[in-house]
């Protein structure tokens, strides 16, 4: 649906450009990005997902290590059960629920987190992209580039996404990262 609604609006869009008399059909200049090819294969989108998968790593060892301790906590408690009076089993069924909760508590912090960084991440470089294919674009005499999505057919000679990647990695990176360890 909604690539079926973006080429019909880039169709709109052209028709009326042709139909307003600001360019003819002679004086159009096309081409086309790939955006997710530009998005990782530029240095900053490269740096980004290294960074991101680093710290989903080091989330997911964190995570499955909290893990291990409830399985260990779970098995001593069920095994000991029995011996145990109902006082000292019921701190225990305490402590487990806590570090329980705990546990869920991290896990879902985490993936907001997660979230979080990755939108933050991507929305930084795409609009640095955004403006790098305006760049291009302008510097090119383009008078309409579009996103390869929204392309049914193209022939490669309009393709513009290496020239976007190279004038992207010729800027500073917008992907820094914060002192807690937070990547921005």
């Amino acid at each position: 649906m909604t690539l079926t609604r973006t080429t019909t609006f880039a169709a709109a869009g052209l028709a009326l450009a042709l139909l307003a008399g600001q360019a003819s059909a002679a004086d159009l200049k096309i081409a086309y990005v790939d955006m997710e090819k530009a998005f990782s294969t530029c240095s900053a989108g490269m740096t980004a997902k290294t960074k991101f998968t680093r710290k989903l790593e080091d989330l997911t060892r964190r995570i499955e290590s909290r893990e291990g301790e409830l399985t260990r906590l779970r098995s001593e408690l069920e095994k000991s059960a029995g011996s145990m009076s109902d006082s000292s089993r019921k701190t225990r069924e305490l402590d487990y629920q806590t570090k329980y909760r705990d546990y869920q508590r991290l896990v879902k912090d985490s993936q907001d987190d997660l979230r979080r960084e990755d939108a933050e991440l991507t929305s930084g470089i795409l609009k640095t992209l955004l403006q790098v294919v305006e760049t291009v674009g302008r510097s090119g005499g383009y008078t309409l580039v579009l996103e390869k999505k929204s392309v049914l057919y193209a022939a490669q000679q309009i393709d513009i996404t290496d020239q976007v990647v190279s004038t992207m990695n010729k800027m500073p990176t917008p992907v820094t990262s914060t002192s807690t360890g937070t990547v921005k």
